[in-house]
């Protein structure tokens, strides 16, 4: 009486696997329905793209100010360094004339 009931459980499992992979499911891989997809991408990213655009010519100056302020305020001045005899670098000494 058990194998009857785990041969009725497996027919069920087996219809269930069936719904959820169908046999015919290869006729969607094919090269033409790849190019389609890739075509209706790009279709796609070209209109998000082109949407954007007012968005993007707005931002970007605005990061453009945003880090040449930033590079500004670093006071990042120029130390000239000159080696010493003993081997070190440090501030060039004024040479007296």
């Amino acid at each position: 009486m058990s194998l009857a009931r785990e041969g009725a459980r497996a027919r069920r499992i087996r219809a269930t696997n069936a719904q959820v992979a169908p046999r015919d499911s290869a006729r969607y891989t094919t090269p033409g329905m790849q190019a389609a997809e890739l075509l209706v991408l790009v279709v796609v990213v070209g209109a998000i793209y082109w949407a954007l655009t007012p968005l993007r010519r707005w931002l970007e100056p605005r990061i453009g100010r945003l880090l040449r302020r930033r590079r500004r305020a670093g006071g990042g001045r120029v130390i000239p360094l000159a080696r010493r005899s003993d081997g070190t670098f440090g501030r060039k000494e004024k040479e007296e004339e």
